[in-house]
């Protein structure tokens, strides 16, 4: 050292100089360790390091293999993956709860699109971080694919909004060939080409057969009816194509026909409008300007103005027939009459026959046909079922008559059979129209009926003990008008004890009480005149303080003691009568009719019919024959069983009666027949509303002695037409 300078040799320089280089070493490492204690955060010496030219991460100076994230280094984030940086790897890394972008080791904070975190997980990264916040379309390698949250959902198909516009997307890809209905929010929307068509109306295909009406883009559910698409109109309801749908449907105050959903331009014939009504379509619409028979099924149908009318019943025209339909369906097996605009015309097997002309009945009366139609001008005679009718003004003369200068009955002509009463009379109408004459049986019952078929006779029963308590209501009910009621028994033994009936006072009091008329009979078996007046005696104190209509009869007849040893059994035909008689003399002192009850055979043989006729006492024949009796005396009441059946009776069988005389009247039951004339309008008789029969004349059976006299009766009906019409008629059949 010189003058203080010390001088340094070569040598000492070269040493020098390896102490510089160290020193500079020394400062490089303290600098990269420093700056690698900035990148790492848990130890001075942790943090990436480039070992043998890769680079690590180091914990507690050691590699850490354990490491995979994002480390920093002088600025910039690198992908470590089990210790050493992945200069390879691309896709998505989460660091701290948020995922980031790494491309070739390198987090890229430019990158904006999809990536992939791990195998299979998309996600959409925004400036190089996803931020879960995106709900929408990116696009990526040439499509464009539907992101929720940021993550890709492959499961999603549907709507998304993009930037206003909306797509379809299909398993989370924008499916461009997309065209049909999409359901979004229980919407269903029209896609066109991938994109929402807000401007489309009409059919729309959801999935592969559900077809629906979309309006400005969207199914709304709420239109029923034609939508046009291909060239064809379809049925639509509540927006939904139904196949299965046929019928009418209503399009801007049209009907038109739809067949499977499809507007069938072919079709005519009836079809159905809702649940319930039925129109006439032609060529597929509904015109509503027809009117007459449709051909519908197997049956036809009538329609007025298009609409099928389930209430029309008349005729109606169709290509120049007339038809006959009732309830608006032709009925083909319909013979009668039908009014058409106030005319009545005659309907044969459906159809009005033009060629017709004869007697219809309709209601109740007959009418006369001239030419297929009733003019109301016809005046005379025509035959129906066998029997001719008078006709005046068209219409037959309703009532009963007989003319003895004619062979014709007028009858009813209501198509009725059965009991008709009329006037005040009862008939019986048979199967042919006419009323039953004569001695009839009728439901199991005797009946009479006089000439002109006026019922003349009642119907009556006997009763004793035998029949039990007796329920007189039903009695009653089963058409009783009289009864004769057994006072009292004598006994057939040597004493001859007269015994009263002990159910004599119930019988007459209930038989009253339902207004039967009441008769009284003396099982006799005296055998001198004292005990025949006994007997009348017994029965006139039984019946004191009751109002008895009939007579009181003698029952006169063996007393079914064996081999006729009763008491009275050997009597002689003399000695009978005269105790009769005195029977009958003492019943009427009373002031009673008197009567004799016996059979055909006992009248005949133990009794003097003349001398009791001569008497004028009243006979009770008793004849147990099927057919009538050829009993040849007068009589005014025939038993003809003893094995009747009545309700109300206890017993089973109950003696029938059959009278020809009305003992409450007083009258003569042949007498009680009156034929009635009668008049009215032709309207009242075919409509039955406000029907006002006018009686103008009774003429008793046989009043008319002459041909003259029967005129003259005929005259007093009253229009002055009809009565010449009448008698013009009575003129030709005379």
């Amino acid at each position: 050292m010189r003058g203080g300078t010390v001088y340094i040799g070569q040598k000492g320089y070269g040493k020098m100089k390896k102490r510089i280089i160290a020193l500079l070493s020394a400062v490089l490492a303290v600098i990269l360790l420093l700056f690698t204690s900035a990148f790492a955060s848990s130890a001075a010496d942790d943090g990436l390091k480039n070992v043998d030219g890769k680079w690590i991460y180091v914990k507690d100076g050691v590699k850490d293999t354990s490491f995979t994230s994002l480390v920093k280094y002088y600025g910039t984030w690198y992908y470590v993956e089990n210790g050493e940086l992945n200069w390879s790897f691309t896709g998505l890394t989460d660091y701290y709860g948020t995922k980031y972008y790494v491309e070739n080791g390198v987090l890229n904070w430019d990158y904006t699109g999809l990536a992939l975190l791990g195998s299979d997980e998309w996600y959409y990264a925004e400036n190089g971080a996803v931020k879960n916040d995106y709900t929408g379309l990116t696009y990526f390698c040439g499509r464009w694919f539907y992101v929720e949250k940021s993550a890709l959902n492959w499961d999603y198909t549907g709507l998304t909004n993009y930037y206003g516009t909306w797509y379809y997307v299909e398993n989370s890809i924008l499916n461009w060939n997309f065209t049909g209905l999409t359901d979004y929010y229980g919407t269903k929307y029209y896609v066109e080409n991938g994109v929402l068509n807000w401007d489309y109306t009409g059919l729309a295909l959801l999935g592969s057969d559900e077809w629906y009406y979309a309006e400005n883009g969207a199914v709304k559910n709420d239109y029923t009816g034609l939508t046009y698409f291909c060239g064809r109109w379809f049925y639509v309801e509540k927006s939904a194509l139904n196949w299965d749908f046929t019928g009418l449907t209503d399009y801007y105050g049209t009907k038109y026909y739809v067949e499977n959903s499809v507007l069938n331009w072919d079709y005519t014939g009836l079809a159905l409008f809702g649940s319930d009504k039925w129109y006439y379509a032609e060529n597929g619409t509904v015109k509503n300007d027809y009117t007459g028979l449709v051909h519908f099924g197997d049956r036809w149908l009538y329609v007025e103005k298009s609409a099928f009318n389930r209430d029309y019943t008349g005729l109606t025209n169709y290509y120049g027939t007339w038809y006959y339909v009732e309830k608006s369906v032709l009925n083909w097996s319909y013979t009668g009459l039908t009014k058409y605009y106030d005319t009545w015309y005659y309907v044969e097997n459906g159809v009005l026959n033009w060629n017709f002309s004869g007697a219809v009945p309709y209601g109740k009366t007959l009418y006369y046909v001239n030419g297929g139609r009733i003019t109301w001008d016809y005046n005379g005679t025509a035959d129906y079922n066998g029997v001719k009718y008078i006709f005046v003004g068209s219409i037959a003369q309703n009532g009963i008559y007989k003319s003895k200068y004619t062979d014709y009955n007028l009858v009813y002509a209501d198509g009725k059979t059965g009991w008709y009463d009329y006037g005040d009379n009862t008939y019986y109408i048979g199967s042919d129209g006419r009323p039953l004459c004569g001695n009839q049986y009728i439901d199991g019952k005797r009946y009479f009926f006089n000439a002109n078929g006026a019922k003349a006779s009642l119907f009556g029963a006997d009763f004793s003990k035998h029949q039990g308590t007796i329920d007189w209501a039903s009695v009653k009910q089963s058409g009783v008008e009289f009864v004769i009621l057994r006072a009292a028994v004598r006994g057939y033994g040597s004493s001859g004890n007269l015994v009263t009936d002990s159910q004599i006072a119930a019988n007459i009091k209930g038989a009253l009480s339902q207004n039967i008329d009441v008769g009284i009979y003396v099982f006799s078996q005296a055998v001198t005149t004292e005990e025949a007046v006994e007997e009348a005696e017994r029965a006139l104190d039984i019946i004191k303080g009751y109002d008895i209509k009939l007579p009181i009869y003698f029952d006169s007849e063996y007393s079914g003691a064996p081999n006729r040893t009763g008491r009275a059994d050997g009597l002689t035909k003399a000695e009978r009568t005269s105790l009769a008689m005195a029977f009958c003399e003492t019943v009427r002192k009373a002031g009673y009719k008197a009567g004799v009850y016996a059979s055909k055979s006992f009248f005949y043989d133990n009794l003097d019919y003349a001398a009791l006729q001569s008497r004028g006492y009243e006979i009770w024949l008793a004849h147990y024959i099927s057919s009538v009796t050829d009993f040849k005396y007068p009589y005014n009441i025939w038993q003809y069983t003893s094995k009747g059946s009545i309700g109300g009776v206890q017993s089973e069988y109950a003696d029938l009666d059959i009278a020809y005389y009305d003992y409450a009247n007083d009258s003569d039951m042949s007498e009680r027949g009156k034929n009635v004339m009668v008049t009215a309008s032709s309207d009242d008789f075919l409509s039955f509303v406000n029907t006002e029969e006018k009686i103008t004349r009774y003429i008793k059976t046989g009043l008319a002695s002459d041909k003259e006299e029967a005129l003259r009766a005929a005259l007093l009906v009253t229009n002055q037409n009809a009565s010449k019409a009448l008698i013009d008629a009575i003129n030709k059949l005379s």
